[in-house]
């Protein structure tokens, strides 16, 4: 006998370099780098960490995508 749990709909919250942020509905079970294939970021998120995580994501968790450091370069002046 195989038994196969019942997948819910639950309810996190997404903030940070989304296009939407707020309450998002996804089923139980669901881990963050298939979470990231369901939502539409901004230009400047930073995927690296969302997509490497494969752990399940808990009801009523706040999940923040981060945006992407700014690197700062300094320009030389030549005479």
């Amino acid at each position: 006998t195989i038994h196969v749990p019942k997948r819910r709909i639950m309810t996190v919250q997404v903030t940070g370099a989304v296009e939407h942020s707020g309450p998002f509905e996804i089923l139980s079970g669901t881990r963050y780098f298939e979470l990231a294939e369901q939502l539409a970021f901004l230009p400047d998120a930073d995927l690296k960490a969302v997509r490497k995580r494969r752990s399940f994501i808990q009801e009523g968790q706040r999940i923040d995508i981060p945006f992407q450091k700014k690197v700062v370069k300094k320009r030389l002046k030549l005479k």
